[in-house]
């Protein structure tokens, strides 16, 4: 099982080209434990981090301070000065946010027949997104929006597993096609599942982490734009899904 490092994260960085978040993926630092350490004035221990790591991933997938209280389980004022802890060290993300939000109000219109706004959005590998008000439900007098967690999520999703993975499995894919000693079996998000044959997995081990840890050669290849930070894949080995170990 291969599974690309912080593929959500590092995508993010490159959407929004914050410095900060740039840095600290490029120089190995955990987001989380950094998060932490800056709100707590201590690095977290292992049972901290798992919880606190679900306020990062849900403020990224678009969550507010009371479900991001709720998924973490911890009290709702924690969540709110997470909120100002992670936007305070990568304010580019917020900006980014903010901005999204306000080209939907700006360019979204009404279609043919429609009494809602639609905000169509196009990448630079060229998804089109299409963005549909919804009834708020924070208001009294029917006012429709966008979905804050659509707008911030969906363009940091499509890119790192709509775009990126699916580009990399047609890559891998060519090399591997017609092969008995190996097969690709199933994706997972971010993870790519192989059956491999005892007799040659150092070789494909080796084979397939260095595809993909060329995935910023082949994303600027296809799309014609540089990745902000280039990716790599960790490695998990077992005789079944279960039983699987980290390979250094």
């Amino acid at each position: 099982e291969f599974d690309f490092s912080q593929l959500e994260v590092a995508v993010l960085a490159h959407v929004t080209g914050d410095l900060q978040l740039i840095d600290d993926i490029k120089h190995g630092r955990d987001i989380h434990s950094e998060l932490f350490k800056q709100m707590f004035k201590r690095f977290p221990t292992k049972d901290e981090r798992k919880w606190f790591k679900r306020l990062t991933f849900g403020l990224i997938y678009g969550a507010g301070a009371k479900t991001l209280a709720e998924n973490a389980g911890c009290d709702i004022h924690v969540a709110k000065e997470f909120i100002r802890t992670f936007y305070s060290r990568y304010p580019s993300v917020q900006l980014w946010n903010i901005e999204i939000e306000k080209r939907s109000r700006i360019e979204s219109k009404y279609e043919a027949g429609e009494t809602i706004k639609t905000f169509r959005m196009k990448t630079e590998t060229g998804r089109l997104y299409v963005f549909k008000e919804y009834l708020s439900k924070f208001s009294d007098t029917k006012t429709h929006t966008f979905s804050p967690t659509e707008l911030k999520n969906y363009p940091v999703q499509g890119l790192a597993t709509g775009d990126i993975v699916p580009m990399m499995l047609g890559i891998l894919f060519r090399k591997l096609v017609g092969r008995d000693d190996v097969k690709l079996v199933n994706t997972v998000h971010d993870s790519i599942l192989l059956d491999v044959k005892d007799t040659v997995l150092t070789t494909i081990i080796k084979e397939v982490k260095q595809t993909l840890n060329n995935t910023h050669k082949y994303f600027e290849a296809t799309f014609n734009k540089p990745l902000a930070l280039k990716l790599t894949a960790g490695v998990q080995v077992g005789k079944n899904w279960y039983d699987m170990e980290e390979i250094k």
